[in-house]
Formats: C-alpha cells, structure tokens, sequence
C-alpha cells in the first residue's frame, strides 16, 4: 500500500500524452496525485502522435511513483516498457491485446458518458464497433478484429451501459467508479464473464495439477443454448459468481454437493454455505473449482449466488449471456454484427486457439443465439435452454 503518492509518466520523443484515465488528480501537465495506491488498482493512458515529428522505432513508456509505504518510508519505483513501432498494418493488427483495447474503449466510452450523456457513451462505442468491423472484413484472419466486437456488444449490453431502467443512477455510479480502477482481466470479465460447467466437470478438476492449481471446466458460449435443465453452470464476471441449477438436475449431484434429496427442497441461501464442505468427491471438485476461481480474482472476494431455475433472480444470470437477446439490447451476437457491417469472409475463419478470455465463441459468424424464459417442468432435460425460447493502447 502507498500513500501521498505522485506519479509522472513519460514517453518518447515523437509521442504524447492526451488523456489519464483512473482515480487520481492532475496537477501541472504531467504530475498525477495519487493519495493511495495499491496492487489492484489501474492507471491508464492515451498517446497519440506528435505533428511534424518523426519517432523513433522504438516507443518508451515510463512512469515514476513516489510514496510513502505503510512503514513510513519514502520510496520511489520506475518502471519502464518499450514497444517496436511499424507501419506495416497487419503488424499493426497483429499486435493488438484484445482485452486491453476493449478496456480502454470503456475508458472512452465512460469518459463521453460523464462530459455529455449515457446516450453519447453508447453512441461512441457503437461508433468504435464499426470501425473494427470494417477493419475485420478487410482482415478476416486477424483474431483481435474477430474478437473485440463481442467486447464492445458486451459493454453495451452491461449494467455500465445498457439504457434501461433497471440500473438506478447510485448503482451505476459504483460501476463506473469500479471500471475506472479494475484491472484489464477484471474489467475485461466484467463485459465478457466466464462460463463453464460443474455437472459434468472433468475428474481432472477435483485435483491440482503439477503447478498446483485447479485445471476449470472448458468455457462455453455466453448463450443459452450452451445449457440443459439437467445442467449446473457457473458464471463469473470479475465482481459475483452466480450458480445457476436446472430444474432437472440429478438428485444425486444435489445429495452430494448441498445436501438435498431433491430441487424443491433446495434452499439457495443455505446452499452456499455447504458448497465444497459435504466430503463428497464431487462436492470436493465442485468447492476445488469456485476456490480456483476465486483465486484467480483475488479482489474483490468473489461472492457466490446460487439461483434455482425459474426464480426471479435468475434474470441476473440470462442477462450476462451476451450472445443472446438480453434485457441490455434485444439483438443475437449474430444480428448485431450484421448490423454493424459485418460480411462473411470467404476463406476459412481464425481458430480460436492463443486467446486471452475464455468462453468466447469461435472466430468468424457465430452461432445464433436465443432467449432464456422460464421452462416446462415436462419437456425433456437434455433439451437446449435455448430451445425453450419464444488501436494499441497503453496501460500502465
């Protein structure tokens, strides 16, 4: 932890500094106030080109922050990152970090949001949407172009920005005053969260491997359609972990894991508590999984909220299924990239393999996606959920 912290940044020559993001205060051109820093919090930076100046090849970015430790002592760290320049474009796309760009369109979006209104904030990523599915179509083997529409169809459909009235103005106030300090993972999970299964989870999940660490569930699509009633799914989005339980479940996944000899009898509040406590082998894998989790996000605590199908707060868990039609914007990942100027490419898509976020779906047109509503207790429980439906910034 740091205090009375300042901090200056720096870059080479033929570049310059034009916006800080994050908490803090400017004072001067350059010199950031910062009363308190910590490991979890982030800082970010615009640059852009100077006029009538030739770079140099190699970029430089440096900052320098003096603070007093929780000892007393004045300290001061630099550090220093250094980046090759190009003008060949594809090196330029190749070269984008997906989640660090999205995170950064947030930081601009959030920044329209608070000089003119939520309308012009949604307006802008729009905007910046496009442009990368423009890009995309002209490179449709560029993984990054495929990728960061699903971020920005994210943001546009989270409490951050979504324009409806389900948010009140306290709430999203919070939110914004989160993604300003988030990390890129955190924030980057926050538009685009984690879903896998528990029911089926691998057997390699109830042990550590050799680094020690809990190998997940394979990420699935953020679409109803990756679920069953008979299924039990975790969804984490950097801030909550919600466990969904379908009506159909398997009694015997319930005695394990909660307790209980059937769903009716399951009471989701008393059912958090036992999670990863009963001694079961699978209730073992199951509390091994959300502590990996867990670990992964160290802040803040990742609370957990079981939800039974077809309770009212189970709209919170549909609403971060991105790729269907959601209370956020009623448009399929699909409907909203031909919207946006998509066009198919006529070779063979991108494999998915090396990205950063998982639970994405693959390159390219994705499958269409559908609605959530509540479910018939006599349809069949391996049926679909779905089926029951009516460019290169700097953080530092």
């Amino acid at each position: 932890m740091g205090w009375e912290a300042v901090m200056r940044i720096r870059v080479s020559r033929g570049w310059k500094i034009t916006k800080f993001d994050g908490h803090l205060f400017i004072r001067g051109q350059d010199l950031l106030v910062v009363p308190n820093c910590h490991q979890d919090q982030t800082f970010a930076i615009q640059i852009d080109m100077e006029e009538n100046v030739t770079p140099d090849p190699v970029l430089y970015v440096q900052s320098a922050l003096l603070y007093t430790n929780s000892e007393g002592e004045r300290r001061i760290r630099v550090h220093t990152w250094a980046a090759m320049t190009s003008t060949n474009f594809n090196d330029i796309i190749g070269s984008i970090d997906v989640q660090a760009s999205a995170v950064m369109m947030s930081h601009q979006a959030l920044d329209q949001s608070l000089k003119g209104n939520q309308t012009e904030g949604r307006n802008k990523l729009s905007s910046f949407c496009q442009q990368v599915v423009q890009a995309g179509n002209m490179c449709p083997q560029s993984d990054a172009l495929q990728f960061l529409p699903l971020y920005i169809m994210g943001m546009l459909k989270s409490a951050a920005f979504r324009a409806t009235n389900d948010i009140p103005a306290d709430l999203r106030t919070y939110i914004w005053m989160r993604l300003e300090t988030m990390s890129v993972s955190q924030s980057a999970a926050f538009f685009n969260p984690r879903l896998m299964a528990l029911h089926n989870a691998p057997e390699e999940c109830r042990q550590p491997n050799d680094h020690g660490q809990i190998d997940l569930p394979e990420m699935l699509n953020l679409t109803s359609e990756s679920m069953t009633q008979d299924g039990v799914y975790l969804l984490e989005d950097g801030e909550t972990m919600y466990m969904w339980i379908g009506r159909a479940v398997d009694t015997n996944f319930l005695s394990a894991v909660f307790g209980m000899g059937s769903f009716e009898q399951l009471d989701p509040l008393a059912a958090e508590a036992v999670v990863g406590t009963r001694g079961d082998p699978l209730s073992e894998k199951v509390g091994n999984i959300i502590r990996q989790v867990r670990s992964e996000r160290p802040t803040p605590f990742l609370q957990l909220q079981i939800m039974r199908q077809g309770e009212p707060k189970e709209a919170k868990f549909f609403a971060a299924l991105i790729e269907d039609r959601t209370v956020g914007m009623q448009s399929t990942y699909t409907e909203f990239l031909q919207r946006m100027g998509y066009r198919s490419p006529q070779a063979a898509p991108p494999q998915q393999g090396g990205m950063p976020q998982a639970g994405m779906p693959p390159p390219g047109m994705p499958p269409q996606g559908g609605m959530a509503p509540p479910m018939n207790e006599d349809t069949d429980p391996k049926t679909s959920v779905a089926e029951h439906s009516s460019l290169l910034p700097i953080l530092c």
